[in-house]
């Protein structure tokens, strides 16, 4: 996959008990590896509880919305990385999944 401002776009989010968007879709200056490499070394490790929900809610309300630069036309891919299991007070899943319309396959060793 080639991230570039006319090829697929990257969007970029940190969460523990409270989500952040670090890059939107329609950040052009930023749809590149090397811009978001950058981010990525750039970005404090988190502390706190791990929620999950709260990450996968504002993807849904603001991360995937034309406003943010989401593309109709193009397929939404969310990858989530997690430190471990969301918190035991997270809303389920399938409540907060509804804005995206997606499955979630998780994965563990």
């Amino acid at each position: 996959m080639t991230i570039a401002p006319g090829a697929s776009h990257l969007a970029l989010m940190v969460y523990n008990i409270h989500p952040t968007m670090l890059v939107s879709f329609n950040e052009a200056d930023k749809q590149d590896p090397s811009v978001i490499k950058g981010i990525l070394q750039g970005t404090e490790e988190l502390k706190g509880r791990t929620f999950t929900d709260r990450a996968i809610k504002l993807a849904g309300e603001k991360m995937f919305t034309t406003e943010e630069g989401e593309r109709p036309d193009k397929a939404d891919v969310l990858i989530i990385l997690t430190d471990g299991r969301t918190n035991k007070d997270s809303e389920p899943y399938d409540v907060v999944n509804q804005p995206l319309r997606v499955g979630i396959f998780i994965f563990t060793d």
